[in-house]
Order: structure tokens, then C-alpha cells, then sequence
């Protein structure tokens, strides 16, 4: 009886172990952009006015440096190319990394001090974290971190609206990831 009852104990023992040392080591789970095609990127938590935004390049610019904004959400509009995003994977850190780049610019998303434009994809290194807000489900939120800035250290600024009136031209800034705290830094792609 005594035997029977450690290696239950021992077996629960070694159950709980392995569960929280897999838990422990699991990777967070990732949003996962689209591998072909494009993606809108936009914010779910500022509505104001019931108007969805979403990043966008003004009036379309090809121009090198154009500063990014957020717009009312019309990626698949006949209009709609400065707000169409492609991701192209470039490693992990434990986070898969990202260049996310225009497809009508060609420009990728760069950030300088703070100011988010769209520069050039190969010169930039600008890589991006879509960390995703909860570990166990299949949230969609995800916060947009620049990965290893030389300002601000590896993923601690994050991009967010500039402010929470859902109005076209809203400017993206640069603010220090809050872990979903600041709904303003939460993104989703449709």
C-alpha cells in the first residue's frame, strides 16, 4: 500500500514537472501574417466614431521618407494599396521576426527616433515582433515591437495611434511597449 502510494505521489510529481517545464519553455504563440499576399494592418481599440483604421501611406507615396499614418480601412478597395502589407519572415529572437513592406510603395516600415516612414528594404534592417497578447489562445491582438532599436534595446518601442479619435491622419508614434496595457499599441491584421 505504501509503495502504491508514492509512486502515485512520484507520478503526479514528475506529471506536474513535465506540464509546468513544458508550459514554462513553451514559445509564446505568434500571430501569423500572411505567408503569400498581403495584409491589412489595423487598430481595434480606438473607434470613437465607429471609423476602423487602419497603417496606410499618405495619398499613396512612392516617395523614400513619406511619414505612415493611420486611415480609414480600405485595403481591399480598388484604392486601397497603401494600406496592403507584406511580411516577409527574416528569423526569430523568440519572436519570429518580420520586414513588413508596401505593396504598392515597395518601401518597408522603418522607424527614426520615434517617427515611423517607409525607407528601403534592404538598408533599413528594420526588423519587426508581431507579439501576440495571449499566450494560449488564438487572440488575434498583437502589439508591432521594432526589434533590436540601437535608441531603445531589443523590443521596447512599439508602435501606436497617435492619439484615440478614430480620424483620418491619425499619426503613428513611437511609445515603449506596455504588455496590452495602452490599446492604442494593439493591432490586428485583416
Amino acid at each position: 500500500m505504501l509503495i502504491r502510494r508514492m509512486v502515485i505521489l512520484l507520478s503526479a510529481g514528475a506529471l506536474a514537472v513535465g506540464l509546468s517545464t513544458a508550459v514554462g519553455g513553451a514559445a509564446q504563440a505568434s500571430v501569423t501574417p500572411p505567408t503569400t499576399g498581403w495584409g491589412e494592418i489595423w487598430v481595434p481599440d480606438v473607434s470613437a466614431q465607429s471609423n476602423t483604421l487602419c497603417v496606410d501611406v499618405p495619398g499613396g507615396s512612392t516617395s523614400r521618407g513619406a511619414q505612415l499614418q493611420l486611415f480609414h480601412c480600405h485595403g481591399y478597395g480598388s484604392d486601397g494599396a497603401p494600406q496592403r502589407w507584406e511580411f516577409q519572415y527574416v528569423g526569430s529572437d523568440g519572436w519570429p521576426l518580420y520586414t513588413i513592406k508596401n505593396v504598392s510603395s515597395g518601401w518597408c516600415i522603418t522607424a527614426t527616433a520615434g517617427v515611423f516612414t517607409q525607407d528601403t528594404c534592404s538598408s533599413s534592417f528594420v526588423y519587426w515582433e508581431l507579439r501576440s497578447e495571449n499566450l494560449w489562445s488564438t487572440d488575434p491582438n498583437f502589439e508591432l515591437a521594432l526589434f533590436d532599436s540601437p535608441v531603445s534595446g531589443p523590443g521596447s518601442l512599439c508602435i501606436a495611434a497617435g492619439n484615440s479619435t478614430d480620424s483620418n491622419h491619425t499619426p503613428l508614434v513611437g511609445t515603449t511597449c506596455d504588455s496590452f496595457n495602452n490599446g492604442l499599441e494593439i493591432f490586428r491584421l485583416g
